[in-house]
């Protein structure tokens, strides 16, 4: 091996920890072994020093692209989670805010077909009958619920829907609706839905209405009637809806026409009854001290009884009267 005289560069054996390890000197690049007496020879200039430092320079450029790229994507995915977890969200409040897909927009809570029983065919709330006025009997309808007057020798008779049946379902101060068809044997004063609900439909001098009495200061808190004009036909079948919107309205439709509204205070929505004999709603004849003035018991047939929570427009209440009229 020549020496430096020579004008060749000796390459020395630098042992860092028995690795090689590369040594800048003179702009050339060497390399030391851990091998004792070991020489290795770099013909690395200062060109391939440059390139290396560029390739390492690009190869950390890459790296943190491929590092901004991935961030970006963990950000999108990230985004569009939050966006479908809002979107589910915005499903489940929708859903819990609409009750149904019915032809109003809703689903009964109650229904009593009234098809020869008292049962109901959506939440088990049946219906209560008392132990005498009721007979289920034929008619152009089907099968329907006769409440039994004056003309049978007997007393008009009424069944309740449970409080407590009904507590599961309704909170109080909801939007309610009710719906059913009526065929009235007299147009004297009678109730058909008593209060229970928030809502009390009745009849005077043929004239239906729609109202809500008040024991505790003797007065309705709200009373709306079909005109005098309008009288319903003794012995006719006439579907009715009331509904009640808490803060706006309760309005009275007729065979689909809405005849009667009056505004309503924002506590006036659903109210349940626990008191005076009456365990619930009451379909027939009010509980003493609820009358109003009316003398009380219906007369006449009652079928497809529905109580909605929540409450229809115009639109609402003709399409449940073209559904239940089929």
């Amino acid at each position: 091996m020549t020496d430096d005289s020579s004008g060749r560069t000796r390459r020395r054996l630098l042992r860092v920890g028995g690795v090689l390890a590369p040594l800048l000197s003179g702009g050339c690049l060497r390399l030391t072994s851990g091998g004792e007496g070991t020489t290795t020879r770099a013909a690395t200039t200062g060109r391939t020093t440059r390139t290396a430092i560029a390739s390492a320079t690009a190869t950390e450029a890459d790296a943190a692209t491929e590092a901004e790229t991935a961030t970006e994507a963990e950000t999108n995915t990230a985004t569009e989670t939050e966006t479908e977890t809002e979107t589910e969200t915005e499903a489940e409040t929708e859903t819990e805010t609409t009750p149904g897909d019915g032809p109003a927009g809703l689903e009964p809570v109650v229904r009593h077909a009234l098809d020869g029983s008292f049962a109901d065919s959506v939440n088990d709330v049946d219906g209560q009958p008392a132990a005498s006025g009721l007979a289920f009997v034929d008619d152009d309808r089907g099968t329907v619920l006769d409440f039994r007057g004056r003309g049978s020798g007997s007393r008009a008779g009424y069944y309740d829907l449970p409080y407590d049946a009904l507590g599961e379902h309704f909170d109080v101060g909801d939007p309610v609706t009710t719906a059913f068809w009526m065929a009235p044997a007299a147009l004297d004063d009678w109730y058909a839905v008593s209060p229970g609900s928030g809502i009390t439909v009745s009849l005077r001098n043929g004239n239906v209405r729609v109202s809500r009495y008040n024991a505790r200061t003797y007065r309705m808190d709200y009373e709306a009637s079909v005109p005098a004009n309008r009288v319903l036909d003794a012995g006719a079948w006439h579907h009715v809806v009331a509904s009640l919107e808490p803060g706006a309205e309760a309005r009275l439709f007729v065979d689909g026409t809405e005849v009667a509204a009056t505004a309503v205070d924002a506590d006036q929505g659903y109210q349940p009854r626990r008191a005076a004999g009456i365990d619930g709603v009451r379909m027939g004849f009010p509980p003493s001290g609820d009358d109003g003035g009316y003398d009380g018991h219906f007369e006449g047939r009652l079928d497809d009884v529905r109580f909605y929570r929540g409450s229809v427009d115009a639109a609402g209440a003709d399409a449940l009267y073209d559904e239940m009229r089929r």
